[in-house]
């Protein structure tokens, strides 16, 4: 085998025309080179027959464009479809691409709807232009620090892959791969796209996500059916956050997926009237037990099939002591839907005790219409004004974001007429319980109904006016 280097001779700028190369026109016995310092000019790759292979080298500036289809077979030798300065494109047309190593690529390439199959592992960072096209990689596919824009419903299939920041443009692509490759992943996505995990290996899995989201992410695990772990650590600002990286539909068909999320406790409170059970849904499978007679009421309830129940008479729910809930100094975020049966001097929730943990409860005493919240003992209450109606749903959640410490009800942060810097008040460790103070007296019991309860750690979800939403129902994991 040798090389023929591209020199456009004759000026037609044709790849077929054998003056245009320094060794006749390429064939299956010899390879293409594009280099500027043969030539810097474009090319029309009208060759139909099978072709050893590639290289276009970093000094190469022209465009290779397709006016036939294109295969390349460079088994078991690597293929350099692409240089730094140079731009290749299909014009939609078919490429076939068949390399016992590498195939890689930069430079830019437009693929369009072109159908692209690479045999073998696809290398290197590139800008791809990719509209409806087909593409199928049947190995490693490593997209480094590639831009890739999708304007139409591409389908990409490829081996373990990973890399790139992927700009969907409002498109619907489906993107299927085996196991992730150790690079970062950023997806700019306004929630369109489709994200398949189809494992063909039992082992364990690490996602690398930047500050994106993932879009419909489907496991499908019937080629490995053993149980998965795969963990997501997220961006730059740590740990992946399902609710707030991955949206839209979460399926998983076999297997299980363990993720790292900032949601530590999630209860729907859904089930028959009168049940006494609730499930943790956060993936964290903690044991909720039920004291007294809360149970589950489907007449009234914000989402879901029902809500849960308090009688304001020893009713509460507990959840025991667990490093999930050793919120220290930390961002977090306790939030609810909440309707309060009557008004009174009653606590929400409470962990580990008054005198160093939290304690959130309406109407403090000394005054009616405010709502409070005791971090680490009486040295450190937040007070806010608000009186809220009986038999009405709203919206409630307890923030802290760094230096401040804030009570949103429906969206808006409550008026503060107490309490200053919560920085330095620590939480300790200990049981969560919801609808009685711990370690109170001179209090009642919540009465009332409570639904999608949720403990958060390590952010604040919000730190301005919100819009607050159902955490949506997915098999097998919850936001």
């Amino acid at each position: 085998m040798g090389d023929t280097n591209w020199t456009n001779t004759s000026g037609d700028g044709k790849a077929s025309t054998n003056t245009n190369w320094t060794a006749n026109a390429p064939d299956n016995t010899t390879r293409p080179v594009f280099s500027a310092g043969n030539s810097n000019d474009d090319c029309d790759w009208d060759i139909t027959a099978t072709v050893s292979g590639m290289n276009v080298d970093n000094t190469y500036t022209g465009e290779i464009s397709l006016s036939a289809a294109m295969t390349l077979d460079s088994s078991p030798d690597y293929i350099q479809l692409g240089g730094s300065l140079s731009t290749f494109t299909t014009n939609n047309l078919a490429v076939d691409i068949n390399s016992g190593y590498y195939c890689n690529v930069a430079g830019i390439l437009n693929w369009g709807d072109s159908t692209v199959d690479i045999t073998g592992a696809f290398n290197g960072s590139a800008t791809y232009n990719i509209g409806a096209a087909d593409i199928n990689v049947s190995s490693d596919c490593r997209f480094g620090n590639s831009t890739i824009n999708i304007t139409g419903d591409a389908t990409i299939d490829a081996g373990q892959s990973g890399g790139g920041t992927w700009n969907m443009n409002g498109a619907s692509p489906t993107i299927t791969i085996t196991r992730p490759y150790n690079q970062t992943i950023q997806i700019d996505d306004p929630g369109t796209s489709t994200w398949i995990w189809r494992s063909t290996s039992n082992d364990d899995d690490t996602w690398n996500l930047g500050s994106g989201s993932f879009y419909n992410f489907t496991t499908d695990f019937s080629a490995a059916p053993s149980i998965r772990v795969a963990t997501f650590p997220g961006g730059p600002a740590g740990p992946l956050d399902f609710s707030t990286k991955i949206d839209g539909n979460l399926t998983i068909s076999g297997g299980t997926v363990e993720a790292t999320s900032y949601t530590k406790l999630l209860l729907h409170c859904d089930g028959e009237d009168g049940g006494t059970t609730f499930m943790d849904d956060s993936g964290r499978l903690h044991t909720v037990t039920d004291t007294g007679e809360v149970h589950t009421d489907t007449t009234i309830k914000k989402f879901g099939t029902a809500s849960a129940q308090f009688d304001g008479t020893g009713d509460y729910l507990t959840i025991a002591s667990n490093g999930d809930f050793e919120l220290l100094e930390e961002d977090f975020t306790i939030d609810m839907w909440i309707n309060f049966g009557t008004i009174a001097n009653m606590g929400i929730c409470d962990i580990k005790g008054y005198a160093d943990g939290l304690s959130f409860r309406l109407r403090e005493p000394g005054g009616d219409g405010k709502i409070g919240c005791y971090l680490a003992g009486e040295g450190n209450r937040h007070i806010w004004t608000w009186t809220p109606l009986v038999d009405t749903w709203y919206h409630l959640a307890l923030v802290r974001y760094g230096a401040t410490l804030k009570c949103y009800v429906d969206g808006t942060a409550l008026t503060a007429t107490e309490g200053g810097d919560p920085t330095g008040q620590s939480i300790a460790q200990g049981a969560l319980q919801i609808g009685q103070w711990l370690t109170g007296s001179g209090e009642q019991d919540f009465e009332g109904y409570i639904d999608e309860f949720r403990v958060t750690k390590g952010i604040a979800r919000w730190t301005a006016i919100i819009s607050p939403q159902r955490r949506v129902h997915m098999p097998l994991y919850h936001l």
